[in-house]
This record gives C-alpha cells, sequence and structure tokens, in this order.
C-alpha cells in the first residue's frame, strides 16, 4: 500500500488522520510507503519543521521525503508564474532543474532549510540487525559481485536471509517477508578499494595527530589539519561536490572528514566543520563517532532536538557507548522538556535559520510569530 502524505492544511485529510491511518497500516503488518511532499506554497520554516518532528519519531515507517514537482501548465505552475515566485517560465519549461521556489522563504533560506531536512532524512536510519554478511563466491558477469545477508527484523524479531543482493552503498532498504516493516540494514562486509597514494598521506595525517594527542602542541595541531586538509583536496574534492553521494573514494577521504570536521569543532569553528561531518555521516553512515561528532555540532548551533536524535543514533550504533554520549543525551532531553522547547520546533531542529527567518521578517517589518526557545545552558554543555 503506497500512502502520499502532504502534512499541510492544504491537504483533505487532516494531519490526525493521516497519522492514525499509518499507525493501523503498520500494526496489521500491511506494507507500508510513505512520501512527505516539501515547498508547496502554505510551506514555512514551522511547517517544516512540524512536519520533521513527526517524522522523526516514526522512523519505523520508512516515509521518504520529496520536493515537490511543479508540471509546467498545472494549475500551481500557473500560479506562480501569476505571483512571480517562477521569474523564468521558458526556463522552467524547458531546463528539469530549474529551481523553483513557491513558498512565501527567499530562496536562499528554502533551499538551505531544504538540503539540511533532507541531511536528516537520509542519515537517521531505522535499523535492523545484520547477523551474517558475505559475499558470493563468484561474481555475476553483468552485475558484478553478490552478496547475501542475514538479519533481525527490528519489529517482529524473525530472521530473514536476502542473497543476489547487488548493491554499491553501505546500506540498504529491505523488507521483512515475516511482517513486511521495512529496515535499514548494513552493507559491513561490503569490499573498499585500496588507494595506495590517499592511503599513505593519510598515515602521515594519523602520526602527526597522534603526536598532537600526546603533546597538545600548537603547532602540531596545525600541521595536523592542514594534512587531513591536503589529503581531502587532492583526492576527496571532487566527490565532495558531486551530487550522488553514494560514489566511491578512498576510504582514507571519509576518514579525513571526521578528523577535520572534529578538529575545526574543537576549534570552535562549527560553520566550518559542518560540511566536513555531514560528509562523513553520510559516508561512513554505521559509524556511531560519527553521529556524535555531527551532534555536538548541533549543540553549538543550538539545534538541540537534532542533537538529540544524533547522540541518540550514535549510542544505538555503539557496543559500548561512552559515558559521555549517555550522559549528554539524558541532560538534553531534561534541559529541552523542562523549558518546554517542543513548542518552538523550528529552533529545536532549525536555529540559525529560524533566526535568519525572523531576520527577514523584521527587515520587512512583520511582527514574527512568538515562541523563541530558551538559550542554550551550561547544564548542557557539549562533552
Amino acid at each position: 500500500m503506497i500512502l502520499l502524505l502532504r502534512l499541510s492544511h492544504v491537504n483533505l485529510s487532516t494531519p490526525e488522520q493521516l497519522k492514525r491511518a499509518m499507525k493501523l497500516i503498520y500494526q496489521a503488518d500491511i506494507g507500508l510507503q510513505g512520501c512527505i511532499l516539501i515547498g508547496d506554497p502554505a510551506e514555512t520554516i514551522e511547517t517544516m519543521a512540524e512536519t520533521f518532528d513527526y517524522w522523526a519519531h516514526h522512523l519505523e515507517y520508512h516515509i521518504n521525503y520529496a520536493t515537490l514537482q511543479v508540471l509546467p501548465g498545472s494549475e500551481i505552475f500557473m500560479n506562480g508564474v501569476q505571483n512571480g515566485r517562477i521569474k523564468d517560465p521558458i526556463a522552467a519549461f524547458s531546463d528539469p532543474d530549474y529551481p523553483i521556489n513557491l513558498t512565501g522563504m527567499r530562496d536562499e533560506l528554502f533551499t538551505d532549510i531544504h538540503n539540511r531536512i533532507v541531511f536528516y532524512a537520509t542519515t537517521l536510519l531505522h535499523a535492523g540487525t545484520t547477523e551474517a554478511f558475505y559475499l558470493d563466491e563468484t561474481p555475476h558477469p553483468t552485475l558484478g559481485q553478490g552478496m547475501t545477508c542475514q538479519w533481525r527484523c527490528p519489529k517482529c524479531r524473525s530472521v530473514n536471509i536476502y542473497s543476489n543482493l547487488y548493491h554499491n552503498g553501505w546500506k540498504m532498504r529491505v523488507t521483512c517477508r515475516n511482517c513486511q516493516a521495512r529496515t535499514n540494514v548494513t552493507m559491513w562486509n561490503r569490499p573498499m578499494p585500496p588507494h595506495p597514494e590517499a592511503d599513505q598521506q593519510l598515515a602521515h595525517a594519523e602520526r602527526l595527530d597522534e603526536m598532537f594527542q600526546r603533546t597538545q602542541n600548537l603547532p602540531i595541531r596545525k600541521a595536523t589539519l592542514a594534512a587531513y586538509q591536503t589529503l581531502i583536496e587532492e583526492h576527496c574534492q571532487e566527490t565532495m561536490d558531486a551530487e550522488n553521494v553514494e560514489n566511491h573514494e578512498p576510504w582514507s577521504c571519509i576518514r579525513a572528514y571526521l578528523r577535520v570536521g572534529t578538529l575545526l569543532l574543537e576549534e570552535g569553528q562549527q560553520e566550518a566543520a559542518l560540511p566536513f561531518l555531514m560528509r562523513a555521516v553520510t559516508k561512513d553512515i554505521w559509524n556511531p563517532a560519527c553521529h556524535a561528532a555531527f551532534a555536538k555540532a548541533m549543540l553549538l548551533e543550538e539545534s538541540l532536538g537534532a542533537a538529540l536524535l544524533y547522540y541518540e543514533k550514535a549510542i544505538e550504533f555503539s557496543k559500548h557507548p561512552p559515558s559521555s554520549w549517555i550522559q549528554q543525551r539524558d541532560e538534553l532531553k531534561i534541559h529541552i522538556e523542562e523549558n518546554n522547547l517542543r513548542k518552538d520546533k523550528a529552533s529545536l531542529y532549525l536555529k540559525p535559520f529560524k533566526k535568519r527567518s525572523m531576520e527577514a521578517l523584521t527587515q520587512q517589518n512583520i511582527s514574527p510569530v512568538a515562541g523563541a526557545s530558551t538559550p542554550y545552558t551550561e547544564a548542557c554543555s557539549p562533552q
């Protein structure tokens, strides 16, 4: 059963009806697929955050995110032309990649919010337990290396065995044959091709890194960061800019993303660290250290709800999570509840974008909606 979701006030069904329907479908062991559309004319930062909050607390439904596709000649397209949101209808008609923003938000702000939410939706996984995973003995002549995965469903706990898998990524979405629920499993035995030059540069950077950790010498720290960044610039930059996040790149690059992001974060350069940490989470999605580092970046950004979600994933994916992660998660929960921060979900998940939105309203002499979040306190200092 495919269910198309649009949790905004322009939908014929109410959000409460949709939520109840999905709950009943899931409980009845009926296969459920959903799609949340972003970007209709009624969309605001508040509606995007409200919808994401629901999505994040129902990962078991495996609802997808998608951007509203505006077809040339449709009513919504013509309305966009008339109200000036579609400035070049000829280009919008002929170029499938022409950016269309039908919301009342500025183009740059909408794009940034959209990209952040899509990142959340891509990296916050509902995971099953991979119990066995191995490569097939004989590769397929055209499809390449096949794989077999044995995994346990997190809903009904039944064991599934999937064979003849041909997949290039580090994760795969699969369906339980018993209860029809979908989940993600790790491809943890997939071979990573070596890259001698990049691997050698990584080894050099890690030797400097170890020396810095031992001595806390600032010039060595600077040399360490420069070594990692050189590795990325020489071997990773092309793939960092690529749209296909599942593309292959040296494993050394993926290690470098995390270390550069972490070092920049320790220097207080949160904005500079963010793209490296986001890339690290995307490319090494089952690594709890990547989730924990990104959670720390969200703390510094004061998107506390996002920080909590990623600390929870870091703990879930770790066999022996550090006590500091558990403490930070628990303190965040208490801080959010005691200060009633859930009433302002835009600040909870999208704090810097909410600030930009309010600044834009102020410049237009429009009174912002009440409900600013409580500032983050020392009680939840980053670990």
